[in-house]
């Protein structure tokens, strides 16, 4: 008995969706693979932005519960502490992440975040903190915990 063309079209595009599903689900990223420590090089060009001194490594960690620390070089402030900023973060599995405002950045900023080839790379979408915006945006590497100075502290 062959099939009515109705019945065909039904099925061809239950198939379509099933396989569109399972690509989904295979190439958009779980949030929990953003969390976790992740550093990356701030150039002086790229510092720019920032005050003096704030060019070199930093670490950005993002934690389960929403919080997001950004680790500064170490002596950007004083010499051989490193300061640290938090503030909370909301990501997305389709790429999108919303930084809420924090020490020295009043408002949200919006960013779309992708991991590939052992990097998460960050893209600015719309941020009017100046600061924000000159470091999360980049090309981050998964890090170990960095190794504490003689003494850290938070800004507020």
């Amino acid at each position: 008995m062959r099939p009515t063309r109705p019945a065909l079209i039904f099925f061809a595009f239950a198939c379509s969706a099933a396989t569109l599903a399972a690509c989904r689900s295979d190439s958009e990223p779980s949030t929990t693979s953003l969390l976790g420590l992740w550093s990356r090089n701030i150039s002086e060009a790229d510092a720019t932005a920032l005050a003096p001194n704030h060019a070199g490594v930093w670490w950005l960690r993002f934690r389960q519960n929403g919080v997001l620390v950004a680790y500064e070089p170490v002596g950007a402030h004083v010499e051989g502490v490193r300061d640290t900023i938090e503030t909370t973060f909301l990501a997305r599995a389709r790429g999108r992440l919303v930084i809420d405002a924090g020490p020295g950045c009043p408002t949200k900023g919006v960013y779309r975040w992708k991991l590939g080839d052992g990097f998460l790379r960050i893209g600015k979408l719309i941020d009017v903190c100046a600061a924000r915006a000159a470091v999360v945006p980049g090309e981050w590497t998964r890090s170990r915990v960095p190794r504490p100075p003689a003494r850290v502290r938070a800004h507020s």
